[in-house]
């Protein structure tokens, strides 16, 4: 059975009854989560469905798939098998409406809608949106193709065909051109503050750092970083606290800049290059503590770790891991978890394993050594999951890629599940949303899919091996379906039935041995008529009850 994201409420509960008795375990470590299982074998068999693009909406997570039927095209989950589905075949048939391979055609999110583009076969990709319903899953605009995407508030902004920067609300009507002519020549768009960066011409200045609120007045050129027509080419675009840090090519070289927005407030902080290191990354520039890290591209160091305050006299390389010009974090991406910079590092002892940074050389160290020796364990896909570093790593060919999780500590650096023994299990892109984690993996009998690990209590065995604790279904009253949560100390045989107001049993929910730990049954209102009914939980001697409305 899944978890309900409930299970937050319940844990509190838990601590309240038995803070005498139970040891929880801390918020902070993969004892958070259930093992990890298959959610669901979209494209049955062998066959990929290749999830990407996981974007937390409420309790749900909207991503895009392949069923190996439709193509790739939105879906949404809550948690449980039958709740993941295909919210719409925009392109009816095996093309698929989105194309992850395309650079320019991808997906955003501000929070409570996805917007991507995406084809019906009629015009190209253009502008779509779904807020994790099929209803509420349509095309916004068709008037133009839709590339390079950007959320700026509550907005999104994207590039026609043709170049053009366009602007919409999510409304057909409200989806216009910010300007007549100036025209986007990058895939990125960057939101500061409701202001929308990009790169862009004039046709006279080259490529260049334009900014725009959404209109013609208010879109321009803000600085000509490479003077004539010379293109600075901006990129790697980060907002870091209402300040903009990207990367771009003066008359120099490349360098790292950071703007407020003005052309005086447009400075340069260190001649040199930025690199994105892991196939299919981007630089990251990730703020700790008021200070940027990054990973900086050196002909001297080569890719090393660097650090900035926002002063040129304050951007300076924090350790050279590698010493020479081979550098330390090739192939790389960084990961912040608290006070602490995690990334895949090499040094001329150990290659490719976990490492960390404090910020200063001396508390830049390897984590652990995974893959004992020389051989790498190539640490990927670094994510921060409640405070816990999440990645996929190898301790040796024999054990294969399989999911890891970290704390920090050599002790606390460990295989968290074993997909596909001895092989590669794809683990990427850990995303939490509802209190459940979502993965993509494979094992060794399905393809690329979309995994999961719910919420759980973390607690060590109860002095009392009866004590239950049982949840109010939710939603209460209910209407087609509710679910109930519960939990108990140790493995044992569990019964959940449902009764009338006259006591009368009208469903059996459960009746079978569970392992200890937090469980949830879903109610189906069925033929069942509107009314007041009552679920009852027992394990051995030990009962729970508690009362569920039902209004169709």
């Amino acid at each position: 059975m899944t978890v309900h994201p409930a299970a937050a409420r319940l844990r509190f509960t838990l601590c309240a009854l038995f803070l005498a008795t139970v040891a929880l375990a801390p918020l902070r470590t993969a004892a958070a989560f259930t093992a990890p299982a298959l959610l669901k074998d979209t494209n049955p068999g062998a066959g990929d469905s290749a999830p990407v693009g996981f974007f937390p909406i409420g309790n749900k997570l909207v991503f895009f798939a392949s069923d190996g039927v439709t193509g790739i095209e939105p879906w949404v989950t809550d948690g449980t098998a039958a709740g993941t589905v295909q919210l719409r075949d925009i392109w009816p048939g095996a093309s698929g409406g989105f194309n992850p391979g395309c650079p320019s055609c991808n997906a955003v999110s501000n929070g409570t809608i996805v917007y991507f583009s995406a084809s019906d076969g009629t015009g190209g990709s253009q502008l779509w949106r779904t807020n994790g319903t099929s209803i509420g899953t349509y095309k916004v605009y068709a008037g133009t193709v839709a590339s390079g995407l950007g959320a700026v508030g509550s907005r999104v902004f994207f590039t026609s065909g043709t170049g053009q920067l366009y602007v919409s609300d999510g409304t057909s009507g409200g989806t216009v051109a910010a300007s007549s002519n100036t025209f986007a020549t990058g895939n990125e768009i960057a939101d500061v503050g409701g202001i929308a960066y990009y790169s862009g011409s004039d046709g006279f200045s080259g490529n260049e750092l334009f900014r725009s609120d959404g209109t013609q007045g208010g879109t321009f050129r803000v600085k000509d970083l490479n003077p004539g027509s010379n293109d600075a080419n901006p990129t790697y675009f980060t907002n870091v606290g209402g300040t903009l840090y990207f990367s771009a090519t003066n008359a120099i070289g490349g360098g790292l800049y950071k703007t407020d927005g003005t052309s005086i407030g447009t400075v340069l902080l260190r001649q040199g290059g930025i690199t994105g290191g892991a196939v299919g990354s981007r630089p990251q520039f990730l703020p700790v503590n008021g200070i940027v890290y990054f990973i900086g591209d050196d002909p001297t160091f080569g890719q090393e770790l660097w650090r900035t305050d926002g002063t040129p006299a304050g951007t300076f390389m924090v350790k050279d891991i590698y010493p020479g010009a081979g550098g330390g974090l090739a192939g790389s991406a960084l990961c912040a978890v608290g006070n602490t910079i995690f990334f895949m590092g090499a040094d001329d002892t150990h290659n490719a394993e976990l490492w960390k940074s404090d910020g200063t050389a001396g508390g830049t160290v390897m984590v652990k050594d995974i893959n004992v020796g020389f051989s790498s364990s190539f640490p990927r896909a670094l994510a921060n999951i409640n405070g816990t570093l999440f990645f996929r790593a190898q301790s040796s060919s024999a054990a294969g890629d399989q999911p890891w999780t970290s704390d920090g500590t050599e002790a606390g650096t460990q295989q968290w599940a074993t997909i596909r023994p001895a092989d590669l299990s794809r683990a990427r892109d850990f995303t939490l949303a509802g209190g459940t984690l979502y993965f993509a993996a494979q094992d060794a009998t399905h393809g690329l899919e979309l995994w999961a690990a719910g919420p759980t209590l973390g607690v060590a065995p109860l002095a009392a091996p009866g004590v239950l604790l049982l949840s109010q279904s939710e939603p209460n009253p209910m209407r087609a379906q509710a679910s109930i949560t519960y939990a108990m100390a140790v493995s044992q045989h569990v019964t959940l039935k449902m009764y009338d107001a006259q006591g009368r049993e009208v469903r059996t929910l459960v009746d079978q041995m569970q392992s200890a730990g937090m469980h949830r049954a879903d109610v189906e209102a069925g033929a069942l008529a509107s009314g007041v009914y009552f679920y009852r939980l027992r394990t051995g001697s030990d009962m729970r009850e508690r009362k569920l409305v039902i209004q169709n």
